[in-house]
């Protein structure tokens, strides 16, 4: 029984398709470098738009008869993980399958995942920068 919230499900669907691709695709021989690669892709789908999706979908409603303001924001999200850490799992699961395979490929794997990362938490800070500065009054 697959759990999914939102568009969450679409995570699990790409992981399919894309591995239903490199099996058609692939030799026998690849078949592991297949599955990593199959990783990588929804890795970054489920990144890319599971950070999107959950960040665009926030609505502040005002409660009428307490004045509390209350958050609605609707979770895009597969057995209860959201989609952009699903990107992670997938990256992670992908490079211990290349490390099985050539220690070459996993480190050039860990590489480029560690760059990735490091360029998120640089967008991450500067974006929290952002939200601290008040806006200017008129």
């Amino acid at each position: 029984m697959i759990v999914w919230s939102g568009r969450g499900i679409l995570t699990a669907l790409v992981f399919i398709v894309t591995l239903f691709l490199s099996i058609w695709y692939l030799p026998e021989s690849l078949s592991d470098y297949g599955f990593a690669t199959t990783c990588f892709i929804s890795a970054a789908f489920s990144w890319i738009f599971g950070k999107k999706w959950n960040k665009q979908n926030k609505r502040i409603v005002t409660d009428n008869k307490t004045g509390q303001k209350l958050i609605i924001k609707r979770n895009h999200s597969l057995f209860w993980i959201p989609m952009q850490y699903w990107g992670i799992i997938f990256s992670i699961v992908g490079i211990i399958i290349l490390y099985q395979n050539s220690i070459i490929a996993s480190i050039v794997a860990l590489a480029i995942w560690s760059v990735w990362v490091i360029i998120e938490i640089r967008n991450k800070s500067t974006d929290d920068l952002q939200q601290e500065t008040p806006p200017n009054e008129v």
